[in-house]
């Protein structure tokens, strides 16, 4: 049976288990990073049944490969064990609880990844030039907006300030990607809304993607003296509103020297 769900409380109410059993890697409850082990724990009691943790300690897949391969680097992985032997999983799941009372404000620069996948047909008689039948083309939100989604899951509220030019497709995007959120988009008639547009092909023998090439929208200077005192006068206004402030530099020219130094300087020390 295949169970619809991300734990297993509603398949133990279902099938009221006289006994439940668990891999004894789940004996100690604090090794449960979930947390779902309580819950199991809790519904197996609820409907009269006991829960036994039988054979022997295994570990999942990913901390298989954390341990044995390079997924990370070795400073990153040495700065994860220390970590561990300091603090517990229920400390991890506490300090994660607490970033639902922040109000947390992304600074960078926005991008809008868009995809064109094609089907490659061949090459042209001619010149020799690749030659393609177009199927469909996305749009996602990359740069401080990804970055701003990503903690949106975790945090009280995240606003996002950056930079955007004028067209005037930008409008439904942000609309679409920002939920309609109180947001500090500043846009400027001479910048270039930044977009990397890559051509895809599906894998003929797997479901990746192929990039046969990209195209990027953006301009060849950072904005000038005037988009940067606007960003300033802007962060100056609200840095104070926020408990944690996040820059995110694509390097596309937001982040001129002294919109990092009035980050540093007025932005707020969360602990």
């Amino acid at each position: 049976m295949v169970v619809p769900y991300p734990a297993a409380v509603e398949a133990i109410e279902c099938i009221q288990p006289t006994v439940y059993c668990k891999g004894r890697e789940y004996e100690d409850q604090n090794n449960d990073v979930t947390g779902n082990i309580r819950a199991d724990v809790e519904a197996v009691a609820r409907v009269g049944g006991t829960v036994h943790y039988v054979g022997s300690v295994v570990f999942s897949s990913s901390r298989l490969i954390n341990c044995a391969f390079n997924a990370v680097s070795k400073s990153a992985n040495n700065f994860c064990r220390e970590l561990a032997t300091r603090y517990t999983p229920e400390d991890f799941r506490t300090a994660v609880d607490r970033f639902n009372r922040l109000r947390v404000l992304v600074v960078g620069d926005i991008i809008f990844d868009r995809y064109c996948q094609v089907n490659v047909q061949g090459l042209t008689s001619k010149n020799r030039t690749l030659s393609a039948r177009f199927i469909e083309e996305e749009t996602q939100a990359g740069g401080a907006l990804a970055i701003a989604r990503h903690i949106a899951a975790f945090a009280g509220s995240v606003d996002v300030l950056s930079l955007a030019g004028p067209e005037p497709w930008v409008d439904a995007l942000l609309n679409t990607h920002l939920g309609g959120r109180i947001q500090h988009i500043l846009r400027r008639p001479n910048f270039t809304t930044v977009v990397k547009l890559r051509y895809i092909e599906s894998a003929k023998r797997s479901a990746e993607l192929n990039k046969l090439f990209a195209v990027n929208f953006l301009d060849q200077e950072p904005p000038g003296p005037e988009a940067e005192e606007e960003v300033c006068r802007a962060l100056r206004a609200i840095v104070g509103n926020y408990d944690l402030v996040v820059v995110a530099d694509f390097g596309h020219g937001l982040l001129q020297p002294r919109v990092r130094e009035l980050v540093q300087e007025k932005a707020r020390c969360w602990r």
